[in-house]
């Protein structure tokens, strides 16, 4: 298949090899078995070389074709990409990916921890069965080859397959999937902020010959009554955490401008106001018992920075009513002061 940047190549070759070991694991695991298998005593180190290094060697035969197999799965021609904003729903970027996993495992590296876990449970179980039939239940031993067929197959399969979508071939660079799952679940813990109206999440994605590339997918946050008036954008490096959020509240005819940020290297909020080019730290407004936010304390950086945007609107005038309802629902004091 050609779609101009990418081309696919033919697999039968990598195919044909995985069904030929498969058959070779069913068959050799079915009637080899009873040669290694304990019966009225216990052959330790035949169990263990049978039940288990045999396993050990098959899985990483599997996981060595599958490796071999995406690394010449395609031919990618770089090409350098445009890029524009797409904003979608948190269900919306989800099923976009669900079905980008689909379309492109090719081009994909797309590594899952069962890829690696299930072959090592497998490669236990297949050394447990005989020890199990021997010594606890003995009405286990005429299913002993069976069992240990079927084991041999799926750890092969499941290694060659997880081989395959982990390993990253020359089109995985443009074509991998960015920092996704963390970034929903940015969104979903900042979503329960109180005075957040919605939530989107931004990529940047640039389209040719039927394929798209992402990158950089961010967290955009709208405050209640607010939304033409200020937004929160933040990002994600790890999950469960933040990197940095930024706050602009839109200038209007009589005010200028306003940005504040928030990074994991400083910790502490800033505020920008564009006409002035000024630029200082300001005091937290939700009440902490932390001397410092850091990049787990979610919860806590999204409703300051929530808070920071209502009260300037406050300060200057223009927050919609309702808003200090906002604050109270915030915990923010009476008291603090206007900034």
């Amino acid at each position: 298949m050609d779609d101009g940047i990418v081309q696919y190549r033919s697999l039968r070759r990598y195919v044909g090899l995985e069904l030929l070991a498969l058959v070779l694991a069913g068959i050799g695991g079915y009637f080899l078995s009873p040669f290694f298998a304990p019966q009225s005593e216990l052959n330790l180190i035949g169990v263990v070389f049978w039940f288990f290094l045999v396993p050990l060697g098959m899985s990483s035969l599997g996981f060595g074709i599958g490796w071999k197999a995406k690394k010449d799965a395609v031919d990618y021609t770089g090409r350098q990409w445009e890029f524009e904003v797409k904003q979608c729903t948190i269900e919306e970027c989800r099923a976009i990916f669900r079905e980008y996993r689909k379309r492109f495992p090719r081009l994909l590296s797309d590594s899952q921890f069962w890829h690696f876990y299930i072959p090592v449970v497998l490669m236990l179980a297949t050394l447990a069965v005989p020890l199990y039939a021997f010594f606890y239940m003995t009405w286990l031993g005429p299913y002993v080859n069976e069992a240990t067929a079927a084991l041999f197959v799926a750890n092969f399969g499941v290694s060659s397959y997880g081989g395959f979508r982990a390993t990253s071939n020359e089109a995985s660079d443009d074509f991998g999937i960015p920092l996704i799952r963390e970034s929903l679940k940015l969104a979903r813990t900042q979503e329960k902020t109180p005075g957040i109206s919605h939530v989107r999440i931004l990529l940047d994605r640039a389209q040719a010959d039927g394929l798209s590339v992402y990158r950089t997918p961010r967290v955009l946050l709208r405050i209640d009554t607010m939304e033409k008036i200020a937004y929160i954008e933040s990002l994600t490096e790890e999950l469960g955490a933040v990197s940095s959020i930024f706050c602009r509240l839109f200038s209007t005819e009589d005010t200028p401008e306003i940005n504040w940020w928030w990074t994991s290297r400083d910790r502490h909020f800033r505020k920008y106001i564009q006409a002035d080019d000024e630029e200082y730290y300001v005091k937290l407004p939700v009440p902490t018992t932390k001397e410092r936010l850091g990049v787990k304390d979610v919860p806590e950086l999204t409703a300051n920075a929530v808070a920071l945007v209502i009260i300037e609107a406050l300060n200057r005038g223009i927050a919609p009513e309702g808003t200090r309802d906002t604050l109270t629902l915030l915990n923010v004091p009476e008291d603090y002061p206007l900034v």
